[in-house]
């Protein structure tokens, strides 16, 4: 079962995937609320994995705007002032290092 590691400000939370779709945003109807999201990610099921993709633009993956994009296991995403790491079942968790550190995020303590 894939999961997302959530990341609010200094706080960490792990949300488990359960349903084939569902959505990040500030909409009362999201999975995850994000009160500063300009936008909706929506998550789907794809294949083995998950699609994720934003009616406007505002989505990052990576690092970089995106508007779709089929995850890869550790991809990170930005919604709002939210990040979210893509995990995949059985996969080791990726630290955060080099590339993989999304911009703006707080340093450690």
């Amino acid at each position: 079962m894939a999961s997302l590691e959530i990341y609010r400000g200094e706080r960490r939370m792990v949300y488990q995937i359960l349903d084939d779709r569902f959505c990040v945003g500030a909409s009362p109807d999201c999975a995850i609320q994000v009160a500063d999201a300009t936008d909706v990610a929506r998550f789907e099921r794809s294949g083995d994995g998950y699609l994720v993709r934003a009616d406007a633009p505002g989505l990052e993956v990576n690092g970089e705007p995106n508007r779709s994009r089929v995850l890869a296991h550790g991809d990170v995403v930005r919604v709002g002032s939210v990040v979210l790491v893509y995990l995949e079942d059985g996969q080791p968790a990726p630290r955060f290092g080099g590339a993989r550190v999304p911009r703006g995020r707080p340093a450690g303590p």
